[in-house]
């Protein structure tokens, strides 16, 4: 077997034997732990849906280790066996989880719940399992841009570099933001904002954070540009690509977004990824170390303003990872279904567009649809929450139920799994492409975990924000035929070794 095979087939047979245990875990505690039938039931179908959503792994010739279906195992892995498997064994004597978690249930209620999103699964891969001919939606990936102007990008870099840099001392200024210490750096600042019923979009500090937010745009372009080019890291673009992932994670420290952190990170391992051809097992494990200490030290800032006598950073990483409603959580998706319509009404898809009115202020337009306030309702008549600032967002499979019941949640996801395989598809024969690339990382980072953890509206505005000024710059940097004598493209027309 050959290097280049063997790479294939290893990460593979590693990440089905990690399904089978996940899943074989999740039985074997239902049966040990669970305190009836019905827990033990639980316990099954929650096990059923990681094999659900692994099914494609084992029919396809072919799956990468960056496309919609192993990012949904993961999710899946997280939000539902792992979690079952925590609140049997360490949640039913913990007062977080049943509160938060199990809102003072016992998990045997949850039974109704994972039998729907099991199905809800199946109908996603179902979707995703379906082929459709190419369409002219590639061209939203560039696929003609096969290099970049470097001249051009170092200056479209610079305008970047000053966009972000007034945007940072803006938003520092008008924020409050201290260096004094972690816990004063590290805050929720747009909080006031919900509770005076207004959006933050509408907000000078808002302004300031897209501002600042650039940065961002520096890393990914920069990355591109030392990759594809195969250019030195110790060199201009690479001190300014490492001096503006400093700032975008110091943003996500100021503004207390873990997402924001995590999302960069992931970006950078897409990008890597593809541009390099080749799974990096050090890359990825590298990122997702750096990830993890971030993540505590920012979970540890959050404890000390919440909560002095808060658990160590690594077992609050833990539980806010098991135990937050994030994702693809059974918990939350089965305490939707619980509730509507008996607390909280159909929507009748106005939240499937309401995202569109988001940009109207509320004082001009009142009685718009819902959409930034709807994860405080949610909060709200679910979750029994007594405040107006913290929102709780339903994910997909609890929105299209919240809007249309079971009918809805069904034929969405089954629609959702046809969006999320054509996304990766049509990408797939425009991977070589540094445009088509950068693009597909974002569409997949934005769109499909902010659809899969928020709503369908975040979704589609999250990846318009950051797809909107890479469109614009590959416009302007882009070069459709690449003759320069001096790029090397001896690499072009290789499968990535690192395909599952």
């Amino acid at each position: 077997m050959n290097e280049q095979t063997t790479n294939k087939v290893i990460p593979l047979m590693l990440f089905k034997y990690f399904v089978f245990f996940i899943a074989g875990a999740c039985i074997f505690t239902a049966f040990v732990a669970g305190e009836n039938d019905r827990e033990v039931l639980v316990g099954i179908f929650c096990a059923a849906c990681l094999i659900i959503v692994s099914i494609p792994m084992f029919v396809q010739k072919r799956v990468d280790l960056f496309e919609p279906l192993t990012f949904l195992v993961l999710l899946v892995t997280i939000g539902i066996p792992m979690k079952i498997i925590y609140v049997y064994w360490f949640g039913r004597h913990d007062q977080h989880v049943i509160d938060h978690v199990l809102l003072q249930k016992k998990p045997a209620d949850f039974l109704y719940g994972s039998i729907i999103v099991s199905t809800a699964l199946f109908m996603l891969v179902l979707g995703y399992l379906l082929r459709f001919p190419r369409t002219t939606v590639e061209l939203l990936y560039f696929p003609r841009v096969k290099d970049i102007n470097g001249r051009r990008l170092q200056f479209v870099l610079l305008i970047f570099f000053v966009i972000s840099m007034i945007g940072f001392a803006g938003f520092a200024a008008k924020g409050g933001i201290s260096l004094s210490s972690l816990t004063s750096l590290s805050q929720k600042r747009f909080g006031s904002f919900r509770e005076e019923g207004a959006e933050r979009m509408h907000n000078v500090l808002y302004l300031f954070m897209r501002m600042a937010g650039f940065s961002k745009f520096i890393v990914y372009f920069g990355l591109v540009w030392l990759i594809h080019r195969k250019k030195s890291f110790f060199s201009y673009t690479g001190l300014l690509v490492f001096i503006a992932a400093l700032q975008t994670i110091t943003l996500g420290f100021a503004i207390n977004s873990r997402a924001g952190v995590a999302l960069l990170l992931l970006d950078c391992c897409v990008l890597c990824y593809f541009l390099m051809r080749q799974f990096d097992a050090r890359l990825i494990f590298g990122a997702g170390l750096i990830g993890i200490v971030l993540m505590m030290v920012m979970l540890a800032a959050r404890s000390k303003l919440v909560d002095e006598s808060a658990e160590t950073p690594l077992a609050g990483l833990v539980k806010k990872t098991l135990c937050g409603r994030q994702f693809m959580d059974i918990a939350k998706i089965s305490h939707i279904i619980d509730g509507v319509p008996r607390k909280m009404e159909y929507r009748n898809g106005e939240m499937l567009y309401n995202w569109l009115a988001g940009p109207v202020p509320t004082k001009y337009w009142p009685d718009k649809p819902m959409w930034a306030s709807q994860g405080v309702k949610l909060n709200q008549k679910i979750f029994n929450y007594k405040g107006t600032v913290s929102g709780c967002p339903p994910g997909i499979m609890g929105e299209l139920y919240w809007n249309f019941g079971l009918p809805g949640l069904l034929i969405g996801m089954f629609l959702l799994g046809i969006i999320y395989r054509q996304m990766y598809s049509v990408f797939h024969p425009n991977r070589h492409s540094p445009a088509a690339i950068l693009i597909y990382t974002m569409v997949l980072t934005r769109f499909f975990l902010f659809t899969i953890g928020n709503d369908l509206g975040t979704g589609i505005v999250k990846s318009g924000l950051d797809l909107i000024p890479t469109y614009m710059t590959f416009m302007f940097v882009g070069m459709v035929s690449a003759d320069d004598p001096f790029v090397d493209r001896s690499y072009e027309g290789l499968e990535p070794v690192g395909s599952l």
